[in-house]
């Protein structure tokens, strides 16, 4: 039976350092080089060859964030100036097709109006109501392409994340088998607990 080595502080430290690093690194091309106050102890500070990449996709999604900003505001305002006066009755048929026959058949005098009632200007709010029912739906096709892309967009995102977690969870293991008694096997032990609690959430929700 091979005895467990006892590892002197300077060697737990060193270890403690190169696993912090390993660590550290893997996260650089998401997040970027900590602060050199940030490093700690015995931690040389990180080269950053992504940082070109990183400055272009935040860019990148600054402009795709006004973009769809503006598909919204866009959107917003169209739909407003299409909006009839809020005093105005709207009609109980809210299809535009719907709408669109009954001005129709008010033109060609198919139906009865009271007495005081314009046919044409009944006719015209109906176009009307008929054009801002076809906004409504635009504006709603519209709020579903900019939701859809949005959530497109943070795709890579979410999935650079989970690869980092799970890179993150194997190195924090090997930490723990190379200093069972370090703060690595501590860390390892709250990873896992963790991992096995939302694992058991998902299979309970599939």
């Amino acid at each position: 039976m091979q005895q467990k080595k006892i590892l002197t502080q300077a060697e737990r430290d060193a270890i403690t350092a190169k696993y912090r690093r390993r660590i550290i690194e893997l996260g650089i091309p998401i997040f970027g080089p900590p602060d050199e106050g940030e490093l700690g102890p015995n931690v040389l500070p990180f080269p950053d060859p992504h940082a070109d990449e990183r400055t272009a996709a935040a860019e990148e999604g600054r402009a795709k964030a006004q973009e769809l900003q503006d598909r919204i505001v866009d959107a917003t305002i169209q739909l407003l100036e299409a909006a009839p006066p809020p005093d105005e009755l709207r009609p109980a048929h809210r299809k535009p097709g719907d709408l669109d026959r009954t001005a129709a058949r008010l033109r060609a005098g198919e139906v009865d109006l009271p007495e005081g009632f314009d046919r044409e200007e009944v006719a015209a709010s109906f176009d009307a109501h008929a054009n801002f029912a076809r906004k409504e739906i635009a504006y709603g096709q519209e709020m579903e392409a900019v939701a859809l892309e949005a959530l497109t967009g943070l795709l890579p995102v979410l999935e650079a994340l989970k690869n980092f977690a799970l890179d993150v969870f194997h190195e924090v293991k090997r930490w723990a088998e190379e200093d069972p008694d370090g703060p690595g096997a501590d860390l390892y032990r709250d990873l896992n607990r963790a991992w096995r609690k939302g694992a058991g959430r998902s299979r309970g929700r599939s």
